[in-house]
């Protein structure tokens, strides 16, 4: 996964997220919801060969903007 920050001080963060992980974040909802949420175009995803990931401030702005 990809990580950002200065590692030496530890506050590294998240910018994509497995299907699994933006789940999570998203309350515990299941993975095919998440599925869903990308193929209605509700949730952006960059596909690295057969991997999804979606960025982890998408999540993060879907929640704002839905809840």
């Amino acid at each position: 996964l990809v990580h950002a920050g200065n590692s030496e001080q530890g506050d590294s963060v998240m910018l994509l997220w497995s299907i699994k992980e933006a789940a999570q974040q998203l309350g515990g909802v299941s993975t095919r919801t998440v599925r869903r949420l990308i193929e209605r175009g509700h949730l952006p995803a960059i596909h690295i060969g057969r991997l999804i990931r979606i960025p982890s401030d998408a999540v993060r702005t879907w929640i704002a903007e839905n809840t």
